[in-house]
């Protein structure tokens, strides 16, 4: 490679080359380093013969000899280039035109649909805890909540005569079962999973007592039941299902009765007939 071609390049990519200032011994003699100029391609303009027009003497122009080494004109040139290469210039209005003002012209936007996420959308979660054999208590729980929930449930069944160091280990009730069910929002098919897990359960026990607490929790166990209303007509009371030989109470939520304490009343005055005798 030519040296200064080989500057050139190292300079180019930002690379400092260094020379000796001194001839140094027995070195072999280098060309001058001078700064490298890369040759250009200069491309010839097609030409094309062109036919000059003299006047004769009797003054009507003639033909004569043709002359291919004179180049095109632009304007013959600009005829046969290609469509994509032609540049038109449309003209510019005059300020001072005597005309009537024209109204400009705005692009209209093109409106923006937002894709909301379907309200409907059905998601909940519901812990069990079996208590004892006779008494299960079925939550609304808070996806991504961290209040002391656990702790609140001991005290109020310390409150009915269950003294329990520690709760059981609950059971999660999840819906939708798994992610991309076509039947995530069907209501039905979600209280059919719900309440055919509590009326296995109820079949192994009969007799069995029920806390229902929170809205959700109440909607898919309790709301199949003939007296029911709705959420706040049935906080504090209980229903009796004959049907799974089991009753229950409707109670709100953990969650909330940390969040609004003045909720314990309603849960002090349900859970009084279903204390538990100290005596058995």
């Amino acid at each position: 490679m030519i040296e200064q071609q080989r500057l050139q390049y190292l300079a180019s990519l930002g690379i400092e080359s260094y020379v000796p200032k001194r001839v140094l011994a027995n070195a072999a003699i280098s060309p001058a380093l001078v700064a490298y100029e890369p040759p250009v391609a200069v491309l010839a303009e097609p030409t094309a013969p062109t036919a000059k027009t003299t006047e004769s003497d009797n003054g009507a122009p003639e033909l004569v000899a043709i002359d291919s080494a004179e180049p095109i004109p632009e304007a013959a040139s600009n005829v046969d280039a290609p469509a994509s290469n032609i540049t038109v210039d449309a003209p510019i209005p005059s300020v001072t035109s005597a005309g009537p003002a024209s109204t400009p012209v705005v692009p209209q936007s093109v409106p923006v649909i937002a894709t909301a996420k379907p309200s409907g959308d059905l998601r909940f979660v519901l812990s069990l805890w079996a208590i004892t054999p006779q008494l299960l208590v079925i939550d609304t729980r808070q996806i991504g909540s961290a209040l002391p929930t656990d702790k609140l449930l001991q005290n109020i069944l310390r409150a009915l005569g269950y003294p329990l160091a520690q709760l059981p280990p609950s059971e999660l009730v999840r819906w939708p079962i798994f992610k991309g069910d076509p039947q995530a929002n069907n209501i039905e098919e979600a209280q059919a999973m719900v309440q055919a897990n509590i009326h296995a359960r109820c079949a192994k026990t009969p007799g069995m007592q029920m806390l229902v607490m929170g809205e959700t929790a109440a909607q898919f166990v309790a709301s199949t039941h003939e007296q029911y209303q709705n959420y706040q007509a049935q906080l504090g009371q209980a229903l009796g299902f004959e049907q799974w030989n089991a009753s229950l109470v409707v109670l709100p939520s953990l969650d909330q009765l940390l969040k609004d304490p003045s909720n314990k009343a309603i849960v002090w005055k349900a859970i009084q007939g279903l204390q538990r005798d100290s005596s058995a």
